[in-house]
């Protein structure tokens, strides 16, 4: 087993690009597990199979390390620009996926902090994670002292806010001189963000329905989207950041357009704050869009998921320029989940748009009336008939 310092801990750190540390004894969380397990046994996870594994097992980091004796905490900022408004034709992407895929970027960097250690102490065993782990992260950055949990969920370090990444090292090394990990700050009497979240995902404070958030519709959430469901999305193409854009402890750093840590976080890297909706629907197959977004974080949702998010946004921000593309996804062979947002999308733009648009846009699909899909001969009674 071997010693490091935090001084020297910090040092290294900020070495392999990781300037905020924090660190706590690996040791079962069993308060964290209790409200895990609640929250589970609600239904507030949704279809995220991965957050409904044993409440004991995600909140111990000794069942990832046996031999751990410390979890090394990292919170890397990916940027606190000020958004621009909306463009026609355009959807908005949350800011952590602006650049590239934070998961490939930060276990490189904590690969390389661990070389480092190796390098200064010799044999150390260490596990390195990146947002891939079942571990209640948040729970342990706050028993690291990093920051406090606010009433979104999220975790928030006084003076910097929460627009940051959470990246993990377990391991059996032991940390000398540790600061006080006492937790300063809180949200006090706030409540912006259970106030601003259009969905009411917040069913109390600190306690989120995932099933309602924009962030798990546009990104875990497969197959349709209910009509309901497709309003929610209002121009958020992929994740959401309302819930941080009102945070009082986010103002500072948004107001000054703080830039990420890492360079490869970057607007310019990825695929920055804005989707051409054009664009992402003329996406016909799998390999295209790989293509487009491999090593960037909206890979994930998979064409489908994009693509039905792009068509739910066209029709939320009543994109009329958008009719012809959206009318061509209904009469391709597209997954069935784009189809049916497509449809309803003409739906809302072209009662917007006036009888002749209207009229134009059904006899473009009077000849799929017929269709054996149930969904989708649904939405076209609704079409036709509403």
């Amino acid at each position: 087993m071997s010693i490091i310092s935090f001084t020297d801990l910090v040092k290294i750190s900020r070495e392999s690009g990781l300037t905020v540390v924090g660190a706590s004894v690996a040791a079962p969380d069993p308060n964290a597990a209790r409200h895990l397990k609640t929250w589970q046994e609600e239904g507030f996870a949704g279809e995220m199979k991965y957050m409904k594994r044993d409440a004991e097992k995600l909140t111990n980091p000794l069942q990832l390390l046996p031999e751990a004796k410390t979890v090394i905490q990292f919170a890397v900022g990916y940027g606190s620009q000020q958004a621009a408004p909306l463009r026609p034709g355009l959807g908005r992407v949350a800011r952590y996926a602006w650049g590239l895929d934070y998961h490939e970027v930060l276990r490189n960097r904590l690969k390389m902090f661990v070389e480092k250690v190796r390098q200064e102490l010799g044999d150390v065993r260490a596990r390195v994670f990146s947002d891939a782990v079942p571990l209640t992260e948040r729970a342990f950055g706050a028993k690291a002292g990093l920051g406090f949990v606010g009433k979104n969920t999220l975790l928030i370090i006084p003076g910097q806010g929460s627009l940051f990444f959470l990246a993990d090292v377990i391991t059996d090394l032991e940390i000398s001189g540790l600061p006080d990990s006492s937790i300063r700050g809180r949200c006090g009497e706030c409540s912006n963000c259970l106030n601003a979240c259009p969905t009411q995902a917040f069913v109390a404070p600190y306690r989120m329905d995932a099933r309602r958030c924009i962030s798990y519709l546009t990104i875990e959430k497969r197959g349709m989207l209910s009509s309901e469901e497709e309003s929610w999305l209002g121009e958020w193409i992929f994740g959401c950041d309302i819930c941080q854009e009102v945070c009082p402890f986010n103002y500072t750093p948004i107001k000054l357009g703080k830039k990420a840590s890492l360079a490869e976080f970057e607007a310019t890297q990825g695929a920055g704050p804005f989707l051409d909706l054009r664009q992402i629907l003329s996406i016909r197959d799998d390999s295209a869009f790989e293509s487009r977004f491999k090593g960037t974080p909206l890979i994930r949702p998979g064409r489908e998921g994009l693509l039905r998010n792009a068509a739910a946004v066209a029709g939320n921000t009543l994109w009329i320029e958008g009719v012809d593309s959206l009318v061509s996804v209904v009469l391709e062979e597209h997954p069935a989940a784009v189809r049916k947002s497509s449809i309803n999308a003409l739906n809302k733009i072209s009662k917007a748009a006036g009888s002749k648009v209207r009229r134009n846009v059904q006899s473009k699909l009077e000849n799929i009336r017929g269709e054996a899909e149930e969904q989708i001969r649904l939405a076209l009674i609704n079409f036709f008939e509403s």
